[in-house]
């Protein structure tokens, strides 16, 4: 009987670790196809298709919110928010070289910010 509780329990557990992993794959999915837009639109001139990526890049970032993470993974979550709304701002003002530097800075903090979470297990 105690066995069949633990193997339930066990069940159970890794039941929920495996949908937390494939949410938070799913958002990195969603993130990084949002921002290989945003690399293609600059590449090609169009500010208002960054703008517009941009805009649903930010969308799903506040829909995954940070509030169950770590201190250090919220403040990378709000740093990279800013910069994503300083890249949205810079392309609807028409901007290609602030766009081309908000989007660096956001490329970086994404490197940043998985290298800490690799490295801490946040």
């Amino acid at each position: 009987m105690k066995r069949s509780i633990l193997f339930i329990s066990l069940m159970t557990l890794l039941a929920g670790v495996t949908l937390l992993v494939a949410q938070q794959n799913d958002l990195m999915e969603k993130k990084t196809l949002h921002a290989e837009k945003i690399f293609r639109a600059l590449a090609l001139g169009d500010l208002a298709q960054v703008s517009t990526e941009a805009d649903a890049l930010e969308k799903v970032t506040v829909d995954a919110g940070f509030a169950n993470r770590s201190e250090s993974y919220q403040e990378y979550g709000k740093e990279f928010l800013k910069v994503v709304r300083a890249l949205k701002k810079e392309a609807s003002n028409g901007n290609s070289a602030g766009s081309y530097y908000q989007f660096s800075r956001m490329s970086g903090l994404c490197f940043t910010c998985h290298e800490h979470v690799r490295d801490n297990k946040d």
